[in-house]
């Protein structure tokens, strides 16, 4: 059985997958394939006829313009609903760099509503994981909205919120063209 998330291992998608893999598959052989974006699943998805995908119900494409709902509809004929959990993701931490006055702010797309909703940078920068929002962050950002294991807080950083969500996560089969 192959699985497709999202990577690199540091995303709350691999660990979600990897929860899901140790809960309900424990006698089974799985391989978990990570990708760089949900984008390129969806767009091979042909490729992997048969196969899985664990996705968060929070899914948000800017790319593709789509959120959960739209691509759970969009589809239909394409994708069986197998099961959904409840598994908590690393807790969230919006951070300042005072040394730096860019108004850019980087995050993933799902989250962009919620940085908003405590900062109004000038400008939004959405990444493909949280992990890479902080990467991007490091080089220019002002803000990041991202897991609080991937950060190594400097003296310069502060801490304006903290953030300890839970997430619906859905297992999908890909249907067999």
């Amino acid at each position: 059985m192959r699985i497709h998330t999202l990577g690199p291992k540091q995303t709350d998608s691999y660990a979600a997958t990897k929860y899901y893999v140790n809960q309900h598959l424990m006698n089974q052989s799985v391989e978990i394939e990570l990708h760089t974006s949900f984008e390129k699943i969806i767009a091979q998805m042909s490729k992997y006829q048969g196969e899985y995908i664990v996705i968060p119900a929070a899914f948000k494409s800017k790319e593709l313009g789509v959120d959960w709902g739209d691509f759970h509809y969009r589809n239909i004929e394409r994708l069986k609903l197998i099961t959904s959990f409840i598994f908590e993701i690393s807790p969230l931490v919006l951070l300042k760099n005072s040394r730096c006055n860019s108004g850019i702010a980087y995050t993933h797309a799902a989250l962009a509503d919620l940085l908003r909703q405590v900062v109004e940078p000038a400008e939004i920068r959405c990444a493909k994981s949280k992990y890479l929002a902080y990467q991007e962050y490091l080089e220019d950002g002002q803000y990041v909205l991202t897991n609080t294991k991937n950060i190594h807080l400097r003296e310069n950083e502060i801490i304006l919120k903290k953030f300890s969500p839970q997430m619906v996560w859905v297992v999908y089969q890909i249907i067999k063209e």
